[in-house]
């Protein structure tokens, strides 16, 4: 439809000014991002990645996230969807989306006011996961995420719903310097009874404290059946008055007012995207996938954030006009001579120091392994937060940071 010429009304000459139809068509065809001349591991292989077909796309938008931008300090961690329904071992069934019930499951961690993602990971299900730990699988995500963007010990507050939240999590995190405020289920260990089991009346909220802990137990309106339970390491336990998006101010426990105001990041950044996304039919998985991580990169969490905080004119340009100058420059040629736009960027301070990988992963150790020689395959438990690179804790003063070998 792109290149008719034949009804004015479809015509759009541009496309056909940047390609001819068939050469679109050959680049589809033959889109890869993945090295397909090396042999591929069995799917009965434990070896077997099945994110294999676009993996180095989505390292590159938790390498480029992580290595641009800084986050505030109010953070949030939900699950996202790729609407998809081919046949995949990695297609999930999620009720609660109403734009998209099947499709591939994306965990992420988020900037709350900005939906900037600091870190994405695909759920590849329970055969392909990692072995759940005695605490859960949601406690296992939110650790992962946490580490895996760097997070911890640094002072975030993170905002979680009722799926990952527990008081196991949240003193994990509260040892960690991170505090943590989410909606709580009723039927998880270590809730008091006597929030449970209170009798409320309307606009009536019970605590309890255990610690750093708060829970409490606020019933808003008369129609509500059950009470909603919070817990949190990171307010008190008093009554604000809250603004709505109507205007009305209503008196609100501080933690439920924090709580609406700063879950959404996730929600934030899958409306964004879903905007504008230039979402077709595929008939393989992985390209659907491919172009949705594009679309979080391009639009609205990387590029265009980043622009928008670095730019002190008094003008900026809208996300749209952002996207048309995007596009006029990938598709210009050389003697089209386009007008960058200036988009400064900080680095973040990276730390060189030996932490312990998640779970029961490991890494080759860039020291002392050598895979040429037999038996000269040595694996690491730690890793070099700053280098990202597998390392013994004995080899950790042999490595040299910058160019990421032995010294």
């Amino acid at each position: 439809m792109y290149w008719n010429t034949k009804f004015s009304c479809l015509s759009t000459p541009y496309f056909g000014n940047v390609m001819t139809r068939n050469n679109f068509q050959l680049i589809s065809k033959y889109l890869h991002c993945f090295d397909d001349t090396q042999p591929e591991a069995k799917k009965d292989n434990a070896l077997y990645d099945p994110l294999h077909k676009f993996r180095l796309v989505l390292d590159a938008l938790n390498c480029a996230c992580k290595k641009h931008y800084i986050p505030k300090q109010l953070i949030s961690i939900d699950e996202s969807l790729i609407g998809l329904k081919n046949r995949t071992e990695l297609i999930q069934y999620t009720p609660n989306k109403h734009h998209h019930k099947w499709g591939v499951k994306l965990y992420a961690v988020t900037e709350s006011s900005s939906g900037y993602p600091l870190h994405t990971m695909v759920y590849c299900g329970k055969k392909r996961s990692q072995p759940v730990s005695q605490f859960g699988h949601s406690y296992d995500v939110v650790r992962e995420l946490m580490l895996e963007a760097s997070l911890l010990n640094k002072g975030y507050h993170l905002y979680v719903d009722n799926f990952y939240t527990s008081p196991t999590l949240a003193e994990f995190l509260y040892t960690q310097k991170t505090l943590l405020t989410g909606t709580l289920r009723s039927n998880r260990k270590g809730v008091p009874v006597m929030l449970k089991s209170a009798k409320h009346k309307v606009g009536e909220c019970f605590y309890a404290r255990k610690g750093p802990l708060l829970a409490l137990s606020w019933k808003e309106k008369k129609s509500q059946k059950n009470p909603c339970l919070r817990l949190t390491t990171g307010s008190g336990a008093h009554m604000i008055n809250h603004t709505h998006r109507n205007g009305q101010i209503k008196e609100l426990p501080k933690t439920v007012s924090l709580y609406n105001q700063n879950m959404g990041g996730v929600d934030l950044l899958d409306q964004m995207v879903d905007h504008v996304a230039g979402e077709r039919p595929f008939h393989k998985f992985w390209k659907k996938c491919f172009f949705s991580i594009i679309d979080r990169m391009a639009f609205c969490s990387y590029m265009y954030i980043l622009y928008e905080q670095n730019t002190s004119v008094q003008w900026k340009l809208t996300r749209f006009r952002f996207m048309c100058n995007l596009v006029e420059e990938l598709c210009a040629t050389p003697e089209d001579q386009p007008v960058a736009i200036p988009i400064p960027v900080r680095q973040a301070n990276l730390v060189h120091r030996a932490v312990l990988l998640p779970g029961k992963k490991e890494k080759d150790c860039v020291v002392c392994s050598d895979r040429s020689t037999p038996g000269g395959r040595k694996r690491s438990r730690t890793r070099c937060e700053g280098c990202g690179i597998g390392v013994h804790l004995k080899c950790f003063d042999q490595l040299d940071h910058a160019t990421k070998k032995r010294k």
